[in-house]
């Protein structure tokens, strides 16, 4: 660290030295009005309704930024390269990538590198990028010695590999009952799984379109009988990866956002209107039904009381596994400002081994979920990350987190995925509830500070 801080270096901006959040944000909208994008599903005749009947369109427009991973430990590495081998000491979150990676630059065989795995000290996605590891693996191949390397938190959090930022521009018609006739579904943004293709990670046939951007729009079971999805690439010159959730974060806030705005249009309650479109899929009937009781959603909420309902079923890639939960935010108005009071989280993840590191998960993704929803954005200027370290970059405090009421639901399926499925919901519940406080529509994360300022 001393000698690195002795250094006087002057670096080359590169073609993106003059990159800003402002021609971030142009390219973005210029990808959701561009006159097609790459169409991930078609049913029916979505294109021909919604120009035969285009003066009764409603359209929403979302945004999610680019955010940060942020783990309290910050990337490091300790690596001694000897005769040809490499011994890799270090939080590793995948080290089948580690060797690979490792090996590729060592100029040897994967069989010797040997990775042991620390204490992951918080990854979320990032340390399965071994960028750090290669770092330590160089310096120690120069040198002769074994070397460790730590990143400081700024250099953590100004150098990550992000992920992707996306936009999402949807347009319906209602039939004459209020629900969705014709829907198209649009997001645009950088391609999470274009970046895991060039990488050592590679999954992801050239050409194909990106299911990240659209996870958990296009491969719900809503009855929707005309339905094309799109996506658009937006290239930037800003390096992404995997973060937990994937791309459901953003997909998800957009579309049950969507959801919500046509139930509101429609004048039907959120959970009936769910309950409707879900009406040919048992399994999500029964997550939602189970969070609309607990919640006592049927019931007149208390007085200073307001509720939000999201739905998902997250889905492995491929179809390896089907996770189900709806949950419902709670917010209370205290004085002149609303909190986060409670959020109900019903599940059905198949057969549950351990119930309580399940439980767990559960109000670790959520208040994982609200940081995202409340605080994290990472902006640019002249080519380069602006936000550094806590004070620019805040984490949800444990005064700020709501009681989380698991609702685990029986279920004689196999174990399915759980790590990334309960955070998705969290921001389109919280921001009905706060549309049904406030009358305010939040279509851009994080939710500013002033949208909890309560109603008289």
């Amino acid at each position: 660290k001393r000698a690195l801080d002795a250094l006087d270096v002057v670096f080359d901006a590169g073609g993106a030295g003059d990159l800003s959040t402002a021609k971030i944000d142009a390219m973005l909208e210029a990808g959701l009005n561009a006159e097609r994008g790459v169409t991930a599903l078609i049913r029916g005749q979505p294109r021909e309704i919604l120009q035969h009947r285009a003066s009764e369109v409603i359209e929403r427009r979302f945004v999610l930024p680019h955010i940060a991973h942020a783990p309290l430990e910050p990337v490091n590495a300790t690596a001694s390269y000897k005769d040809g081998a490499v011994e890799i000491w270090g939080p590793v979150q995948s080290v089948t990538a580690c060797q690979e990676a490792v090996a590729h630059a060592a100029g040897c065989s994967s069989d010797d590198v040997k990775v042991n795995v620390t204490f992951l000290g918080g990854s979320f996605g990032r340390k399965i990028v071994p960028d750090y590891v290669l770092q330590a693996v160089q310096a120690s191949k120069a040198v002769g010695r074994p070397v460790k390397l730590i990143r400081s938190r700024e250099e953590d959090m100004q150098h990550d590999v992000y992920p992707p930022n996306s936009g999402g521009r949807f347009r319906a018609v209602l039939d004459d009952r209020g629900y969705p006739l014709a829907v198209h579904a649009r997001v645009a943004g950088q391609s999470l799984f274009g970046a895991v293709r060039k990488s050592w990670l590679d999954q992801t046939p050239e050409g194909a379109w990106d299911e990240s951007m659209v996870d958990g729009i296009y491969n719900q079971s809503y009855r929707l009988p005309h339905f094309l999805v799109e996506t658009v690439d937006t290239p930037l010159p800003i390096p992404v990866y995997f973060m937990r959730s994937v791309g459901s974060t953003a997909a998800v806030f957009f579309w049950e956002s969507f959801i919500s705005e046509l139930a509101q249009r429609a004048n039907i309650d959120q959970y009936a209107y769910r309950r409707n479109l879900l009406a040919d899929d048992p399994l999500a009937l029964r997550v939602l039904d189970a969070a609309a009781q607990a919640s006592g959603w049927t019931a007149p909420a208390p007085p200073n009381t307001f509720r939000g309902i999201a739905y998902n079923c997250y889905i492995g890639r491929g179809g390896r596994f089907k996770t189900y939960v709806a949950e419902v935010v709670e917010l209370a108005r205290v004085g002149g400002r609303l909190a986060i009071k409670r959020v109900f989280c019903a599940v059905d993840p198949g057969l549950v081994v351990n119930p309580n590191t399940l439980k767990a998960q559960v109000e670790g993704g959520i208040g994982f979920a609200l940081t995202n929803t409340l605080k994290s954005r990472i902006t640019f200027s002249n080519g380069g990350a602006e936000q550094s370290n806590f004070f620019d970059y805040p984490l949800l405090r444990i005064d700020e987190m709501p009681e989380i009421v698991p609702i685990v639901l029986a279920s004689d399926r196999p174990p399915q995925g759980f790590g990334e499925v309960v955070l998705a919901p969290v921001a389109p519940a919280l921001a009905q509830a706060l549309l049904s406080a406030t009358g305010r529509r939040l279509d851009v994360m994080p939710f500013p500070d002033d949208a909890f300022r309560a109603n008289a």
